[in-house]
């Protein structure tokens, strides 16, 4: 695939994931989450995230210059591992604000774009 096919490929699944996440909010009454800085549920998930953070950056310094790695597996696996944290935080700590359920709309679309990206690609 040539570089306009990528660039097309992701616009397209953007949008897709702005009109499916749209859909979800309306569909199960979501309160829209104010723009800006995320609120953490509590320390521990802070501290998760943190070390998530942390523990990316070495692995994607590794796989860059150690053993130059042609697939972004750690990338997969970071916004995987980030996105189902929260997920799971928020379904735990905070069930009434629903947001949980953005964040599983998310992760699932996620796991099918990483899956078709890595056919394609």
């Amino acid at each position: 695939m040539d570089l306009l096919g990528w660039i097309l490929f992701f616009i397209l699944a953007v949008l897709i994931m702005v009109v499916v996440t749209k859909f979800v909010t309306k569909k199960f009454n979501i309160p829209t989450q104010p723009a800006g800085k995320y609120v953490h549920v509590n320390m521990w998930q802070k501290q998760l995230e943190r070390m998530f953070y942390i523990v990316f950056l070495i692995v994607l310094m590794i796989e860059m210059f150690i053993v130059q790695n042609t697939r972004p597996f750690s990338i997969y696996a970071f916004l995987v591992l980030f996105v189902g944290s929260r997920m799971f935080f928020e379904y735990r700590y905070r069930k009434e604000n629903k947001q949980y359920i953005i964040y599983g709309v998310t992760f699932v679309y996620m796991l099918v774009f990483f899956v078709i990206i890595d056919r394609i690609g």
